[in-house]
């Protein structure tokens, strides 16, 4: 029911700042609770999917001049992707340096 829930608010473009923190947070929970990388990194690339494969009901948005909701969490799932290769890329130097 939640993942219909967050559907409807990106069709709907409910760009406001508490929507877009709830399910980012939710996301985060979600990827975070995997157990290795490679299962968090194909998390993330799915709510990448998915969210760019939700619509966005046209000429409709909660706040004009806002980027959409769909967008800001497109970019927030590709900083977090780029954070998490970083991470796991300096734990495999520092593993490696010893």
């Amino acid at each position: 029911m939640e993942k219909q829930i967050i559907t409807n608010l990106i069709y709907l473009n409910f760009n406001v700042f508490a929507i877009y923190n709830y399910i980012s947070n939710r996301l985060t929970e979600h990827y975070q609770a995997k157990s290795n990388y490679n299962d968090q990194l194909l998390q993330l690339q799915l709510f990448k999917k998915l969210i760019n494969q939700s619509h966005i009901k046209p000429d409709f948005e909660f706040h004009s001049n806002t980027p959409s909701l769909k967008e800001s969490l497109l970019i927030w799932i590709e900083e977090e992707i780029v954070l998490l290769k970083k991470e796991s890329s300096f734990q495999f130097n520092t593993n490696n340096q010893r």
